[in-house]
């Protein structure tokens, strides 16, 4: 995938350097849904048969990442996408074309509106505390002195039934 990502350069306040510096914003060519994405695939050069859900999930992911290196956001119920670039430039860099990695390129992703409901939704279900992992022993170490879990005794707080029922 050979794709140029346009940014905008916003100056950056918060440096006190001699001279000014930009951060880098990318440029949004506008936002694709589901029905783009689809359609972006549909485009391809092949036909997709409704047993190859797998390559179909790959195929919508990567026309996912296609999409936002060229610089859409995209924007599906269950995730937004959009392209963040790191680090600065002078004003020397404007108008320039950077080289691969010079500036690192990372998707921000977050869960669309759809996702976010369902996380409302989600009954959850706390199984115990978990046991402390044992260190690994010395050589020598007796075996006893590994944690091992005890059961509650009968009458104690843990089980709230009184001393002496069954």
């Amino acid at each position: 995938m050979n794709s140029i990502l346009r940014v905008y350069a916003y100056r950056n306040a918060l440096k006190k350097p001699a001279g000014p510096f930009y951060y880098l914003r990318a440029l949004s060519l506008g936002r694709l849904d589901i029905g783009d994405i689809i359609a972006r695939i549909s485009r391809l050069p092949f036909a997709i048969s409704p047993q190859e859900y797998a390559l179909l999930v790959t195929i919508f992911l990567d026309e996912c990442i296609a999409a936002t290196a060229e610089g859409y956001h995209i924007a599906t119920p269950q995730m937004r996408w959009s392209p963040t670039i790191r680090g600065t430039i002078g004003p020397a860099d404007l108008w320039r074309t950077f080289a691969p990695g010079r500036l690192p390129v990372s998707f921000n992703l977050t869960p669309g509106p759809t996702a976010r409901q369902a996380a409302t939704e989600i009954t959850i279900q706390a199984c115990g505390e978990a046991m402390p992992k044992a260190r690994g022993r010395k050589a020598g170490t007796p075996e006893a002195s590994v944690l091992k879990p005890e059961a509650p005794k009968l009458g104690t707080p843990e089980t709230g039934t009184p001393k002496g029922s069954p």
